[in-house]
Formats: C-alpha cells, sequence, structure tokens
C-alpha cells in the first residue's frame, strides 16, 4: 500500500511559512526611522507597497537586512513568515526576548539550496 513521504525540511518551513508569525515576534524586529544614520543603508522604497520612503517612515529589518515600512512588513509577516523578497526560507520564532533573540532563520540545511 502507498504511503506519502514526510515532508522535506524545505516543505515544512513552507508550510510553516503560510502560518505568519505573531503579533509579539513582528513587535520584536530590529525598527528605525528612515533616513536615521543608526540603521543600515536602505533602499530608496518598500518593496511591499512600492512607494518611496519618505524621511522618519517606520522601517523594520529582518534577519536577511532587507527592510520595509513597519505597517507593510506587519501586514505581510501576520499572514506569511518569510521575507516577501523570499531570499532566505521561512522566519521562525525564537523566543527570545532581545530583538537579536527574536527571529532567526532556520538553521543552515543542504535542503534550502535544493533548486
Amino acid at each position: 500500500m502507498w504511503e506519502p513521504s514526510p515532508a522535506s525540511p524545505r516543505r515544512q518551513a513552507s508550510l510553516s511559512a503560510a502560518k505568519g508569525l505573531g503579533q509579539t515576534d513582528i513587535a520584536r524586529l530590529p525598527s528605525h526611522p528612515s533616513g536615521d544614520p543608526r540603521a543600515p543603508p536602505t533602499m530608496p522604497q518598500c518593496l511591499i507597497c512600492l512607494e518611496d520612503f519618505a524621511p522618519g517612515d517606520a522601517l523594520v529589518y529582518l534577519p536577511c537586512n532587507h527592510h520595509f515600512h513597519a505597517s507593510c512588513a506587519g501586514i505581510w509577516l501576520a499572514k506569511k513568515a518569510e521575507c516577501p523578497m523570499r531570499c532566505s526560507g521561512a522566519l521562525q520564532s525564537g523566543g527570545g526576548g532581545t530583538e537579536a533573540e527574536a527571529l532567526r532563520w532556520p538553521e543552515e540545511d543542504p535542503a534550502w539550496f535544493e533548486v
């Protein structure tokens, strides 16, 4: 009798990404206002809404170093726990108490690099 094979690590991450992140994890993401000299360099626009960043806009930074308007990222991440640029797989809740511990990428696994 045929039985389905277990999901690959990549597929499991994809399934968990579909669930989105909780508000606590989203709130722990590092954020800075646009133009803040302490913030990492940014692209000129949010690649979710495609609007230019205005001075003082709240930006959220993901572990992959992509950044978006905080409001855009909040909506996106609540629905899907991955970077909108689909660069590094799914975000996972780290359960930590600091921004640095809040979210992390899954452990490096050769399955992430499957083509």
